[in-house]
């Protein structure tokens, strides 16, 4: 990568180790670690070198932050997960309160039972970050693999 610097145009060069883990941009002059495989620029600081080329590790933070279901699929993958009853799930999608879920909403304060109630009867899409999502999960004691595979989330 050519840039332009004080001292007028520097050359900067990418290594990875013999893994292809990347190790850093070296600028003209500067040396990098004995056994160093230069390669082109990487994409992200946390790419690492294949024998296709770089690679970006799965994250699933940032999956999740993006991952969303609307309220019909939502439905449906609780439904074929067997979390909701076929009843329950008709009746989701509907925008009702399942049946099922009516103990989760004793688990909640009166006033977060009333918002859990609101959010999901105006719903169209569910947030995979959403806090009534994380908290149903949490109450159904569903591991975050499980949430987001039902989310399409895969690692």
């Amino acid at each position: 990568k050519l840039e332009l610097g004080n001292g007028g145009f520097r050359m900067t060069r990418f290594y990875t180790d013999k893994s292809g883990a990347y190790i850093g941009g070296f600028d003209d002059g500067a040396v990098p670690p004995e056994g160093s495989i230069e390669r082109s620029e990487p994409p992200h600081g946390r790419a690492v070198w294949t024998n296709n080329g770089w690679v970006v590790p799965f994250d699933p933070v940032k999956a999740r932050q993006t991952a969303s279901l609307t309220k019909r699929e939502f439905c449906l993958a609780l439904y074929r997960a067997g979390i909701l009853q076929q009843e329950d799930a008709i009746a989701a999608a509907k925008g009702e309160w399942p049946e099922a879920m009516a103990g989760f909403l004793s688990y909640l304060t009166p006033y977060q039972a009333t918002d859990a109630q609101i959010e999901w009867g105006g719903a169209t899409v569910i947030e995979r970050t959403n806090p009534i999502v994380l908290t149903l999960a949490s109450w159904l004691s569903l591991p975050d693999e499980q949430v987001d595979k039902t989310f399409g989330i895969a690692g």
